[in-house]
């Protein structure tokens, strides 16, 4: 996790004031001077720290991931990080988020490892459900898109009922009504 102490630093170094940063990250400005309030590990969110770390990787600030060593293909399917580290490299963000977040409470104890890797499989079932769920979303606007409105119907006539009626002459009249 990056620290307080990285996150002002980097901030520094890119010649920005914390709204700046809050800005780029997406974060309120407040989240960004709770982090920096701290030497080490920022009182901020796993997602909100990962939100600032990639705010300052856009702006070519990288912060050294001693994961990137440590997981090869054949531990990153065994290590909570390392499935964490994959996805980030994939773009998935938030993704990453979750599960650097179970990874964290697994680590500190206050969860087993069991409860965690059941959290990380519940977490990609909602994620897949969740993408299944916009695709057929996103299938289901397209047809209705290929559709093409119909006309709407003429308004009914004022004229509801006609009849033809005999006259006192012997002819007839026709009353609408």
């Amino acid at each position: 996790m990056i620290t307080g102490n990285q996150i002002s630093q980097a901030r520094k170094l890119l010649g920005w004031p914390s709204s700046r940063l809050a800005q780029r990250a997406k974060v309120h400005s407040a989240i960004v001077r709770r982090a920096e309030s701290v030497d080490g590990e920022p009182p901020i969110t796993v997602y909100q720290a990962a939100l600032i770390r990639d705010a300052l990787g856009r702006f070519g600030i990288e912060q050294a991931n001693p994961l990137k060593d440590l997981c090869d293909e054949g531990t990153a399917s065994r290590s909570l990080p390392c499935v964490a580290l994959w996805f980030r490299t994939k773009g998935q963000h938030e993704l990453a988020a979750k599960f650097e977040m179970v990874a964290l409470q697994a680590a500190r104890g206050q969860i087993t490892d069991q409860a965690a890797w059941a959290l990380v499989h519940q977490i990609a079932d909602e994620e897949e459900r969740a993408e299944k769920l916009q695709t057929f979303t996103n299938s289901l606007a397209a047809i209705a898109g290929s559709f093409k409105r119909a006309a709407p119907p003429p308004p009914p006539s004022p004229i509801k009922h006609c009849y033809t009626v005999p006259t006192i002459n012997g002819g007839t009249v026709n009353v609408c009504q």
